[in-house]
């Protein structure tokens, strides 16, 4: 990506299994999931309210569930279970050196 940049998440040991961390990259909220055994990084807010997925929301396997209005979301590709065509942003997540990052295009 030509305008990308990495921006640290956590160390590996720090994500446990089901679990989430998030950061904010300028004004993004950015959600961070450890699910089977794979990091995945997406928008931390519902589109349909901006609830605070990665605070709020609750994973049932590989859903994330709003717990403001029940929106469900597929984490491991962003998509809403119960409204087709709408989708939280996925970002590429980079390991390095037991490092969690993820890549942001700055001019989104």
């Amino acid at each position: 990506m030509a305008g990308a940049r990495k921006f640290k998440v956590c160390s590996e040991s720090e994500l446990a299994e089901g679990s989430v961390r998030t950061l904010k990259i300028f004004a993004r909220q950015i959600a961070v999931y450890k699910i089977g055994g794979a990091i995945h990084a997406m928008d931390g807010l519902c589109k349909h309210m901006n609830a605070p997925l990665a605070t709020t929301g609750k994973i049932k396997g590989t859903k994330l569930i709003c717990s403001w209005h029940g929106w469900e979301y597929d984490i491991l590709t962003g998509e809403c279970l119960n409204h087709s065509g709408i989708a939280l942003r996925h970002y590429p997540v980079i390991i390095e050196n037991g490092e969690i990052f993820v890549e942001f295009e700055l001019n989104t």
